[in-house]
């Protein structure tokens, strides 16, 4: 029974890792404005309204992306610019490195979950474990979102910075960034690896808090923990 709560808990941690690298990590879309969506529901024969575009993005696929492997990567492609930092991105410098942190500590978690099965079948530091997960996941959800809600509002103009970016610096492409930035919305948020994780963690303290019950259950169980007990206590007396 010990060897199922430790090979469960394994493959929990694992999942965490495979959730991580896989699961998409957030959607990025973008949204016609109330004035350019009335525009193109006029001229629409169907009446669809507003146009939306967008793109989910994992690890993964970062990293095809990066690697030219997927099909945006065309996207990178700017005549020999190097794309940095920009300054009007700095608010969401302290909210994106939060986010970072957690999505790094959470993973973390899923390591340390996988190593302590293997030595061990104490239920506490799993349902600590498990928790702290839970945390992280709730961490990267509040701090995610504070970030979409600056770059929904226009507070960052993600958009207009971004056309400029890649039209140049004149003053045409600056009036038709203001444009674009205006009459479109960029909307982010967190994919699947939000409730991936969260659903993972909460496995993880349940697994552990039914094995606990089981074992309260079970004479045999309790006895041979009572063994142990007695065992350390002799070893600390010595």
């Amino acid at each position: 029974m010990k060897f199922v709560y430790r090979l469960v808990n394994a493959i929990l941690g694992a999942l965490v890792i495979v959730a991580s690298f896989f699961l998409n990590l957030f959607r990025i879309e973008i949204i016609t404005g109330e004035s350019l969506s009335g525009t193109i529901e006029a001229l629409s024969k169907d009446k669809a309204g507003a146009v939306g575009l967008y793109e989910e993005f994992s690890i993964k696929r970062f990293i095809d992306f990066f690697t030219g492997k997927d099909d945006l990567s065309g996207l990178l492609s700017t005549e020999g610019k190097l794309f940095l930092w920009p300054d009007e991105f700095k608010p969401l410098n302290v909210r994106l490195i939060v986010f970072a942190s957690a999505f790094v500590l959470a993973i973390a978690i899923g390591i340390f979950i996988i190593v302590f099965s293997c030595i061990s079948e104490r239920r506490l530091p799993m349902l600590i474990a498990g928790f702290a997960g839970i945390a992280m996941v709730i961490v990267m959800i509040v701090s995610f979102g504070s970030v979409s809600k600056s770059i929904f509002t226009n507070e960052v103009n993600v958009l207009s910075y971004l056309f400029n970016y890649f039209a140049g610096a004149s003053i045409i492409s600056t009036l038709i960034g203001s444009a674009v930035g205006s009459a479109l919305s960029l909307s982010i948020s967190l994919a699947g690896i939000r409730a991936g994780l969260m659903i993972i963690f909460i496995c993880v303290v349940a697994w552990s808090a039914i094995f606990y019950l089981v074992e309260l259950g079970d004479p045999s169980a309790q006895k041979e923990k009572d063994e142990k007990k007695a065992l350390r206590a002799a070893k600390k007396a010595k």
